[in-house]
């Protein structure tokens, strides 16, 4: 949504925000939004309010004072623009600190595989 938004304010040189609001439902549609969706939100500037104010908060609680932040493993935080190896060492330390999962089997029970399962054939 953000190319087709700078596409349509500088390289046409078309403001997105003087056409009202179909000239912005026209835009989300290339995006691939649902038309009607986006003239629902933009009816209601409040709509996703509550979402958004969760969001906000969870990202305080992870620790986020800015953008860009990223969230590793939801245990591990990296803020601003970092250079590659600050990434590399992040995601090294997040990854070799997981917890592995722990399976929990229940007697006979079978899994499906990536090949998919057996089916037991009735006699």
């Amino acid at each position: 949504m953000i190319q087709i938004l700078y596409r349509a304010n500088f390289a046409e040189e078309r403001s997105v925000f003087t056409e009202g609001d179909e000239r912005l439902v026209e835009l989300a549609a290339q995006a691939g939004l649902d038309a009607d969706a986006a003239r629902a939100v933009l009816a209601d500037p409040s709509r996703y309010a509550d979402e958004v104010r969760a969001d906000e908060r969870e990202a305080a609680q992870l620790g986020a004072t800015g953008v860009p932040f990223f969230v590793l493993d939801r245990t591990y935080g990296v803020s601003g623009a970092q250079p590659a190896e600050v990434f590399t060492q992040a995601l090294t330390q997040a990854w070799g600190e997981r917890s592995p999962l722990k399976l929990v089997e229940q007697g006979d029970a079978q899994a499906c595989g990536p090949d998919g399962c057996a089916v037991p054939q009735q006699g």
